[in-house]
């Protein structure tokens, strides 16, 4: 699964846009198949998309509705690792506070989205993170 979501990503007319528009920066996401990629992928499909759209910040790539891909990490119950490496940016080792405060439009954080949806493993994650 995770080859064929990683391909279905790169190829949304959005991924496209973005690379084009802004020299692969995402700052917009399709946001069905973000919201899959973030819950169901592995992290190795989640490292080469940041590789492939040379976004330079995990916390850059948002959608319509404001939502971070940790907003939808923790909505959705990611795994342990794809949360870990939304936390601390990808590889860069340094832990982004903001992203655990960044609220969507609807005023809601990573947490509220984890504990609204009954994900009490990435809630615990979140709440040590801090």
């Amino acid at each position: 699964m995770g080859q064929e979501l990683t391909q279905a990503l790169l190829e949304s007319p959005c991924m496209q846009k973005v690379k084009k528009e802004s020299g692969g920066a995402a700052t917009c996401v399709d946001e069905s198949l973000l919201r899959l990629a973030v819950q169901k992928a592995p992290l190795a499909t989640m490292k080469y998309l940041v590789n492939e759209l040379g976004a330079p910040s995990l916390s850059a790539v948002v959608d319509a509705d404001g939502m971070s891909l940790l907003h939808h990490c923790a909505r959705g119950g990611g795994s342990a690792k794809v949360l870990e490496f939304l936390l601390y940016d990808g590889e860069c080792g340094k832990l982004q506070e903001s992203m655990l405060d960044k609220q969507d439009r609807f005023g809601r954080t990573a947490l509220h989205w984890a504990t609204l949806n009954g994900h009490h493993a990435v809630v615990k994650t979140l709440v040590e993170s801090k």
